[in-house]
Parts: structure tokens; sequence; C-alpha cells
């Protein structure tokens, strides 16, 4: 079976005991109601696993998918994720980490059929992000964030990037995308400058080694499907999106992917959000969302600034079955 992030909550009720708990009472993420929850917990040095079993989504209503809080935080939940053991130090963990990322696995293409994340399928006039529960992180924040892993493709080389952004959603089919000048907004000038849009996708929710992958850092010529796959000791499972086809490949087992484009010339104020302020960005717009049944999420809790906007054009997206989002709470992340 592939990696994903049921397969990492598994591993986790059987080697960790007491670690992955449920909150089915409703909790309304974009009223800051799960980020006060981790906050405290994290104020009692307590950090769990929390499946939210019945969030509010941006409707104000409970729908099929759960939020699921804190995969990473912890030094267990980590040695689980990389494959290691109990006794392994933070030094040993880094040293693994490098290590994963100078043997790289390469990634598999499998069949539309065969991809749990195409079990559900929205575009077009059915696509809305609002369906989803999204949080707010802080008091200050403009709007309820995605602030999860982003994938592009360089037009000339054909290399995937994979990086963190910070999203606001302005609509049920746009949201805003910020993007600092490193490997995406060197991809996206390539595009804006011969007046292209941008192909892009988002993760929500897959393995934490899946996550920790993405924050690769290193040169700007290494396609981070290969890295992701040695952090996951396994080839990432890939399917043609929905919207772009074989021209943007999106993970097969991801919980939902966010499909869209980001458009050139397009720039809007996004904002504040708990972080830098004062920045600006291309336009994004939304084009297909993918999700499994059963669904989960992960998301990050993050905060001021003006940043890009994303929208959706023919929207659509795709998910699995009673997917599950899953955020980690309060943690600053790479680009």
């Amino acid at each position: 079976m592939a990696k994903d992030l049921r397969t990492f909550i598994a591993d986790c009720e059987r080697q960790l005991p007491g670690e992955v708990i449920h909150i089915t009472k409703q909790v309304n993420p974009a009223n800051y109601d799960v980020t006060a929850i981790i906050k405290h917990l994290g104020a009692q040095k307590k950090f769990p696993i929390i499946i939210f079993d019945n969030p509010l989504n941006l409707n104000g209503k409970v729908g099929p998918i759960k939020l699921t809080m804190n995969c990473e935080i912890s030094q267990g939940k980590s040695q689980i994720a990389l494959g290691m053991p109990r006794s392994a130090s933070r030094p040993q963990m880094a040293e693994k980490c490098l290590e994963m990322e100078e043997h790289r696995v390469p990634p598999t293409i499998i069949s539309k059929k065969d991809a749990p994340v195409k079990e559900n399928t929205m575009t077009g006039k059915d696509v809305d992000l609002y369906q989803i529960p999204i949080m707010r992180h802080h008091e200050m924040d403009g709007g309820p964030y995605i602030v999860l892993s982003t994938i592009t493709k360089d037009r000339k080389s054909g290399i995937y990037n994979l990086s963190y952004h910070r999203m606001e959603v302005k609509s049920k089919n746009s949201t805003a995308l910020y993007a600092s000048p490193r490997h995406l907004w060197k991809i996206f000038k390539d595009y804006e400058e011969n007046n292209l849009e941008m192909p892009v996708a988002t993760v929500l929710g897959h393995h934490p080694a899946f996550h920790m992958g993405a924050c690769y850092s290193g040169p700007f010529e290494v396609s981070e499907y290969d890295v992701i796959g040695g952090y996951l000791g396994e080839p990432v499972r890939l399917v043609p999106s929905e919207t772009f086809g074989d021209d943007l490949l999106i993970p097969a087992d991801a919980e939902i992917v966010i499909e869209g484009v980001l458009k050139p010339g397009g720039r809007v104020v996004e904002g504040p959000f708990g972080e830098a302020p004062g920045y600006l960005g291309p336009q994004r717009y939304t084009t297909c969302v993918h999700y499994k049944s059963a669904r989960s999420i992960t998301a990050t809790a993050r905060c001021i600034s003006r940043s890009l906007h994303r929208k959706a054009i023919n929207p659509g997206w795709t998910c699995r079955a009673k997917a599950r989002i899953c955020a980690a709470a309060a943690r600053p992340f790479r680009v």
C-alpha cells in the first residue's frame, strides 16, 4: 500500500497509543476554534494528533471533510514519518533527512482509475472552496488561509517544484497566493513575461514525509518529486491533473488537490496575515479540485501582507472519498 496520511495515522495509532484523538464536537476553524485548542494544548506541552470529525466549512456547515492537526509536532511522530527507530536522536534524524535528499527516488505515473484522489472531482461551476474547513490562524488575519505545498513545473526544463505559500481564500473559486523571490516566483515570472497562465496545484493532506520533502530548499534543477520519493522511501505515485493532463502531474494519494492557474499581470491585496506585511504577487484562478472519499485535510497555522491572487476559471477539484485535511500548528515553513 502506498504511503499517505491514512497509513501514517494508522502507524501512529499502533506505535503511539493515546497520541491520536478525535474531537466530535462541532468547531469553527474560520473563527479560531481550532487555533485556540492547539494553543491551549501546546501551553500544556501536549501535542497529540487531533482529528476534528465535525468542523464547519466556510459555508458554516458540517461537511464530509475532517480536519487533522499536529501530524509532525513531536519527535516521536517525526520518527514514525521518517521510518526511524524511537531511539533516534535529533542529530541522527537531521542526518537521515540529508541522506534522503541525496538518495532520491523518481516518481511513478499511474492511471486515473487507480488514483484514490480521483474518487471525486469537481470542475467548472461545481467548484466551491467554501466546502472545505479552512482556518483563520491569528487574531488579525484578513481571512481564512490555506498554507500547504503548491506544485509548479518549470516551462523550459520540466522540473517540478513544490513549496509552501500562504493562500487567502477570496471567493469560492479564487485565492491570493504569496510568492517570495525564490523558485516558484522564478517559474511564474517566465510565464508572465510570455503572457501565459501558469498551471499550479495545491496539496491538502498527504503523508508527513511528503510535506517534509516539499520543504527542500536545494538547487532549482532538482525535481522535488524525486526528493519527496527519497523522504517516503518509495516513488511518489502521480496522476495526470484534470485541467492540464500530463502537463502537470499531481500526487495520486493526496487527500485533496486544488488545481488552478496563476494569471499573468494579476495582483491583489491580501492579508493581513500573521507573517510579514506588504507583499504583492500574481493572481491565481482555480480550475479543478480532486479529493478522496472519506477525506481529511492537513493545514498549518500562520498572519499581515498584500499578495498574489488565485481564482478559478472552469474551476474544479479532486479528492478522495472522506478525505482529511491535516494541519500542523504554529510552525514556520521554508519555501
